[in-house]
């Protein structure tokens, strides 16, 4: 289990060096901050509500699963 963890702490000090986690936080802010300020609602909160869950929740899961393979 010790080998386990020690790999894996191996491997997120690697990513976390390579600046990959910081490019992927800075699209994910654009994602949630800008999408909702470019698609149009209907100027309802259940609408406002819906562009923010279905949209942003939709492309965070398209770019962790990108960023998986």
């Amino acid at each position: 289990m010790n080998k386990i963890l020690a790999i894996a702490a191996i491997s997120l000090r690697t990513t976390v060096r390579s600046k990959v986690v910081l490019s992927l936080i800075v699209i994910l802010m654009l994602v949630i901050i800008g999408l909702p300020l470019t698609i149009k609602t209907d100027d309802t909160i259940s609408g406002e509500v819906q562009i923010l869950v279905t949209y942003t929740l939709g492309i965070v899961m398209a770019m962790l699963s990108i960023v998986t393979l």
